[in-house]
């Protein structure tokens, strides 16, 4: 049984569900495929660091999300950098 296969069945297996093809299971994410499965907490831990540090920056209160909408992120870059 290949890696499409075996995924499928564990999918089945697991979740009672069978994935209409390759590309909505095995293939979603190359990191499920190539069997690198120690990526995904480490997104988990990229995620909350981002959020403490969103949280303790200066500019959260005075628009920071503004200047995130209009793609500006200056404002906390040199926040970070120690520029600011």
């Amino acid at each position: 049984m290949g890696s499409a296969g075996a995924w499928n069945a564990l999918a089945q297996e697991l979740l009672g569900l069978t994935p209409a093809n390759d590309r909505e299971g095995v293939l979603q994410d190359v990191h499920w495929s190539g069997g690198m499965f120690g990526y995904f907490p480490s997104y988990c831990l990229g995620n909350m660091m981002a959020g403490a540090i969103l949280v303790q920056s200066p500019g959260r209160s005075a628009g920071l999300d503004e200047d995130f909408a209009r793609g500006d992120f200056s404002r906390l870059l040199g926040w970070l950098r120690g520029t600011s």
